[in-house]
């Protein structure tokens, strides 16, 4: 998070990145506030809390979802507002395949890729 973070706090000279720019002290900065998120304002933020996080296979699916969402939206297919209704489809899909190392993790984000592609209605 602190990428992100030192790339907000570092907006107005972009010629800067995190590579070169030291790294931020948050201890200097005693200014920041942070809230709870609104989860009717952020529903995929909701989807995630839900989200049984006991099985590894649900963070693949909810990344790869996510991930055909943001590509459906940007193609102009489906509305900004309907990302979340397309991520929480995908954690409902079921695909078998064991995941025990790295190589099952990216066999299994293969298939479930092509199970949202074929599965999904146009």
């Amino acid at each position: 998070m602190s990428i992100p973070l030192i790339n907000l706090f570092n907006y107005e000279n972009k010629k800067k990145t995190y590579l070169n720019h030291p790294k931020y002290n948050f201890k200097l900065n005693q200014n920041l506030n942070f809230l709870e998120p609104n989860l009717q304002q952020f529903p995929i933020l909701n989807i995630f809390n839900k989200m049984d996080k006991n099985k590894p296979y649900n963070f693949i699916k909810f990344n790869c979802s996510n991930e055909f969402a943001v590509n459906l939206f940007k193609e102009n297919r489906i509305k900004f507002i309907d990302i979340h209704k397309i991520i929480n489809w995908g954690l409902s899909l079921s695909l078998n395949c064991s995941i025990n190392n790295i190589d099952n993790i990216i066999v299994y984000q293969n298939k479930f890729m092509k199970l949202l592609e074929y599965k999904y209605e146009y």
